[in-house]
């Protein structure tokens, strides 16, 4: 039989989860006064990881949903974990996630920052190729997920299966959704268009 380890922190996991959900309500609050028919949906119900990874996400519910014009809203959260006990899975291995089970043709993901950026520039593209090279610095803010960093990786393998990822000031998110020229960086699998 292999060994468990198992560090469920009974004080600090549910408050990270609380904090979690307090901004999604937020969000939620925020879609619904402006018109949209949004719910929020918390990941440490439907989600298992291993060793930080998600190993099970129930998405069929959300694909229901958004056939019913409902917007769910998504964060990164404590989930139980096979050998942690319990770990944070971040947004981006959701969306990630999401994204292919829905087959999405592109993603969005609204940032307090403008994009990818190396040296104070903006980086419009970002494929395998230039991720290997790229130079990215740490991140303003404490992100236990990786970061900026951590969204590239996972955003690569999104990219890998054809979809691509559009990274971009929250402020550009009507740009983003009209199809139009957000200013920001796409992750893809072709390079520079």
């Amino acid at each position: 039989m292999t060994a468990r380890y198992h560090s469920w922190a009974p004080a600090a996991s549910p408050v990270r989860s609380s904090m979690a959900a307090s901004l999604n309500a937020a969000v939620v609050g925020a879609l619904r006064d402006a018109g949209v028919e949004a719910i929020g949906i918390h990941p440490f119900d439907l989600a298992l990881a291993e060793d930080g990874r998600l190993v099970s996400f129930e998405t069929r519910h959300i694909a229901e949903m958004t056939e019913h014009g409902i917007v769910p809203v998504l964060h990164g959260d404590v989930v139980m974990d096979l050998l942690r006990g319990s770990c944070i899975v971040s947004g981006d291995q959701l969306v990630t996630r999401l994204a292919v089970a829905l087959g999405s043709r592109r993603v969005g993901l609204a940032t307090d920052v403008p994009g990818v950026l190396e040296n104070g520039s903006i980086v419009p593209y970002i494929d395998r190729s230039r991720a290997a090279s790229l130079a990215i610095g740490g991140s303003a803010s404490t992100d236990v997920t990786g970061g900026m960093q951590g969204k590239i990786r996972e955003l690569l393998a999104l990219a890998d299966a054809g979809t691509d990822a559009h990274i971009f000031h929250i402020s550009k998110i009507g740009r983003f959704l009209d199809g139009t020229e957000h200013g920001g960086t796409i992750v893809t699998k072709r390079g520079r268009a």
